[in-house]
């Protein structure tokens, strides 16, 4: 999407926007960090459906929880 079309809709309301959102679940029996979400970017305008699509253990709901700033706990 072109920062054009973007600015036009920061006049109808809210607009989320994520870009380089990495997340890491911790190993604590081998004491690393395993990255299960890699620079992942993306908008969600108003009025318009947005899509996350992955298969199965792709990272969909760890992307959808680091957006939101849940399980802090659990990511990093």
């Amino acid at each position: 999407m072109k920062t054009s079309s973007v600015n036009n809709y920061v006049q109808e309301g809210v607009v989320l926007s994520w870009k380089e959102v990495s997340v890491y679940a911790i190993d604590s029996k081998r004491k690393i960090r395993k990255r299960i979400v890699n620079s992942a970017k993306g908008i969600a305008v108003p009025g318009e459906m947005t899509v996350i699509l992955g298969g199965s253990g792709s990272g969909k709901s760890s992307l959808m929880s680091a957006i939101a700033f849940r399980s802090l706990c659990k990511y990093y």
